[in-house]
């Protein structure tokens, strides 16, 4: 709906100020009038003329509020609508049909009360993936060689030159393929336990495997590169599937071939949660659990790694093979996996019929609507009428063609969505074509619940559409709801809307449009124009058409959460940025979204408590005083207003966003904020020293740097050395001898 912020009031007076002020001039008009009691008939004149100006005053005050009303009408700005929590779902098929077991697109999910759909399809195979790297052995020690060179003897084999020896490690969590010895996972195919119809290769062939990837959390930068400079990228995995190939010689081992898979991506795992979609061959004999190997043959050179546990290679099928691409680390890989979105479908709901007045609003039952899910038709004299949504109802065709009009932008049959208020405008018959009196209306649509779907991992666990026997979850939290935009926001979308028109062109439109993106707490935004980090990271000016932009999250400014902690972007948050960006900034503009580069800093305080204060409270005070100091984020409960500004106030305080980038970090700056806390009599010394480098009265901080606190400690008296505090304080020298225990030989064996 339109924004309504509150008007600038044009006299703040009221019927009590307004009494007192006419009271304060009589001495001063009118010196002879000395009786001004409330009896007084003068006085009882001066409450009715007051009485009088408060009315003026108020229908004064409404002026600027109904030219802000129409204003905003015509200018067409709107609250941003929620957004659904999207994540990755996965299945399992444990008792349902191995042959066939289809889950579309579109299948209702649910945690709890909050329901999801899934938007991608799959056929969930009867397999479980099971992950295990190759990992070598740093350093092993000359009694494994001469085992495995015994080993080898007692089979009359050469022990293999040069001797690389690895073991099998269980892949559960985040995964790094560099860390494998060919860099690469190996994911072995296992049949489902349990009873039930017997899971081969043959039931696999020809079938897809639905791979749910998701990225490394950790991530330091997102690019944005300018219209047509971005190459074609590689692929981010490559699989591959193990088939064994028959021995090259007789008496030699078997041999490996690895077939490449054709996988289909859905999107970009590096930008967040994807599904590939795996084609596996026709062929059931290329599946090959290397079940005919000798003992010293199992895992040697290129060959997948032996699976120790009996159990788990009594059900293993086959062996893909995961080499990096763009992807080199992972938090997720998981079969049987499906994006899902946070929605709820709103079937085929009856509007008001058309009435044919011009600029017609229907308001839709449910909201906030999911902008693109609205589908209107009417009903007119039998005959069924779709209509367009657009974004301005001022771009459609009228109801009767103007002679030498230019083509409209749109159909006559157009309509107008704000999905944050759930209200739909029709044209007024020159601009868009009013629905005839009598003509139904019908709408569906799809409807968010915003923030309270980001679930935490696990919370999904039913499903009503899902076939027999199928279960699902999803192993990470989802991520990306937000509620809607409250009116409190009106006043800096004005600001926003008559600077920049929702484009990215100063400093203050990147501040001001990264603030609303969707689905993430934002705590700062730091613009360096005309910066690269690659060249000279925070010096405006010194690469001309690259914007780089900073940004940290707000969680740990949350109540309770350590204020002096580093909060960092991880890969979601960057992705979330830069989608919200992308549409919004200039084709030549090279952006660079990424978080600040932290300096560590240790601190050590000595303070003296003044009497009748208690110490350990003091102590922590001056703790959290400091920490609050060197914050990256604004103090807690900061409104948008003082980091932003607004529309008819002042420009906003630099300092209020946090500590500065580059700023240098002060030792006495920090003693007097010591010494503002009640209690401390005098700060008796501050000692500061960044990473293992001496302490200094000042640690300069360049470029793209903030002050993230490593150790702090508050003593009472004076303060402790540094290396106390790092933890790298040198070992005390034993006084004496050594002493050894003597162990006592027990009386009985």
């Amino acid at each position: 709906m339109p924004l309504v912020p509150p008007p600038p009031e044009l006299d703040r007076r009221r019927f009590p100020e307004l009494v007192a002020e006419m009271l304060a001039r009589v001495p001063v008009h009118t010196p002879e009038w000395t009786a001004t009691s409330p009896a007084d008939p003068g006085v009882t004149l001066l409450h009715l003329f007051a009485h009088v100006t408060e009315s003026l005053l108020y229908r004064a005050a409404l002026i600027p509020e109904r030219n802000r009303q129409k204003f905003l009408a015509l200018l067409g700005i709107g609250l941003a609508p929620g957004r659904e929590a999207r994540g990755l779902v996965t299945f399992a098929n444990t008792r349902g049909d191995p042959a066939l077991a289809p889950v579309p697109a579109g299948t209702a999910l649910a945690a709890g009360a909050i329901p999801f759909v899934t938007t991608t399809g799959l056929d969930v195979l009867p397999i479980e993936l099971a992950l295990f790297q190759k990992v070598p052995l740093a350093d092993p020690p000359a009694e494994l060689a001469d085992y495995y060179r015994l080993l080898y003897a007692s089979w009359n084999r050469p022990l293999p030159q040069p001797l690389l020896l690895y073991e099998t490690r269980a892949v559960e969590g985040p995964a790094d393929l560099d860390a494998g010895v060919d860099s690469a996972l190996f994911a072995a195919i296992l049949a489902r336990p349990g009873p039930g119809a017997p899971v081969t290769a043959a039931t696999l062939a020809g079938r897809f495997l639905a791979v749910g990837l998701a990225p490394d959390p950790a991530a330091t930068m997102a690019r944005l590169a300018p219209a047509g400079a971005e190459a074609m990228p590689e692929a981010p995995l490559v699989f591959e599937l193990a088939a064994e190939t028959p021995p090259a010689a007789p008496g030699a081992p078997p041999g490996v071939r690895y077939i490449p898979l054709a996988a289909r991506v859905t999107a970009d795992p590096l930008s967040g949660e994807a599904v590939a979609e795996l084609a596996h061959p026709a062929d059931p004999a290329l599946f090959s659990p290397f079940s005919s190997l000798a003992p010293l043959e199992a895992g040697v050179g290129p060959l997948p790694p032996l699976l120790e546990s009996p159990a788990l290679a009594a059900r293993l099928l086959g062996w893909i093979r995961i080499r990096p691409g763009r992807m080199r680390r992972l938090a997720l890989l998981a079969a049987n996996a499906a994006l899902a979105r946070q929605r709820e479908q709103v079937g085929t709901e009856r509007l008001a019929d058309g009435d044919g007045s011009p600029g017609q609003l229907r308001e839709l039952a449910r909201r906030p609507v999911i902008p693109g899910s609205l589908t209107l038709r009417s009903v007119e004299s039998g005959t069924e009428i779709g209509w367009t949504i657009v974004d301005e109802i001022a771009t459609a065709a009228g109801e009767l063609p103007l002679p030498g009009a230019a083509p409209a932008a749109s159909p006559a049959t157009a309509a107008m969505l704000d999905a944050e208020a759930g209200l739909i405008r029709f044209g007024d018959g020159m601009a868009g074509r009013r629905p005839p009196a009598g003509a139904a209306l019908y709408a569906s649509y799809e409807v968010s619940a915003g923030a309270a779907g980001n679930i935490g991992p696990g919370q999904i666990a039913a499903g009503p559409d899902l076939p027999p026997g199928i279960t699902a979850t999803n192993p990470l939290p989802f991520t990306g709801g937000a509620d809607p935009e409250g009116t409190e926001a009106g006043d800096l979308h004005v600001r926003r809307m008559l600077s920049h028109r929702d484009r990215l062109v100063t400093a203050d439109d990147f501040a001001a449009i990264a603030w609303r993106t969707p689905g993430v707490a934002m705590g700062r935004v730091e613009l360096v124009p005309a910066s690269h980090p690659d060249l000279a990271p925070g010096i405006p000016g010194t690469a001309p058409g690259a914007v780089t932009l900073i940004v940290l999250p707000a969680a740990a400014a949350a109540p309770g959460a350590n204020r002096g902690a580093a909060p960092r972007p991880d890969r979601a948050f960057l992705a979330a940025v830069c989608r919200h960006l992308e549409p919004r900034r200039l084709v030549t503009t090279e952006l660079l979204v990424r978080g600040p580069d932290y300096a560590s800093l240790w601190l050590s305080v000595g303070v003296s408590v003044a009497g009748g204060f208690d110490a350990e409270a003091t102590r922590t005070a001056v703790m959290a005083r400091l920490a609050a100091a060197l914050s990256p984020l604004p103090p807690p409960g900061t409104p948008l207003t003082a980091l932003l500004g607004t529309l008819y106030g002042p420009a906003p305080d630099p300092a209020v966003r946090g500590w500065p980038l580059g700023g240098a970090v002060r030792a006495r700056q920090l003693a007097a904020e010591a010494a503002r806390i009640p209690g401390v009599r005098a700060v008796e010394g501050l000692v500061i020293a960044r990473g293992e480098a001496p302490p200094a009265e000042e640690i300069p901080l360049a470029g793209l740097e903030l002050p993230e606190i490593r150790g702090i400690s508050v003593a009472i008296g004076d303060p402790l050395p540094l290396d106390l505090v790092r933890g790298t304080a040198p070992p005390e020298a034993p006084a004496g001898p050594t002493l050894l225990p003597v162990p006592v030989a027990p009386e009985t064996c």
